[in-house]
């Protein structure tokens, strides 16, 4: 989905912290399964599959646009630790 929005998905190196995936798309996914009790893992698969099919291109949009505040408060802090939170605007979209 990522690359259908013409997003570069292999940019963010190994941090979970500057991954969007790590940092925002799992929650996302949990939330959705949250509470709900799967007989088998392919039943879980599914549920996360299905889930991740229903999180819309501008949600992923904006999860990107605050990757990037992330990787530029990264930079600024020449890749020591940083309050990422601090330095930008909004927190990850929920779905």
């Amino acid at each position: 989905m990522l690359i259908s929005l013409d997003i570069l998905t292999g940019t963010y190196g190994w941090s979970p912290d500057l991954n969007p995936v790590n940092f925002s798309v799992w929650g996302m996914l949990e939330r959705k399964i949250a509470g709900k009790l799967f007989a088998t893992v392919d039943d879980l698969k599914a549920a996360l599959e299905k889930s991740w099919a229903d999180i819309d291109d501008e949600n992923l949009r904006r999860t990107v646009d605050f990757a990037n505040k992330r990787l530029r408060a990264c930079i600024k802090a020449r890749g020591s630790k940083f309050e990422y939170r601090k330095n930008c605007n909004r927190t990850p979209p929920l779905i």
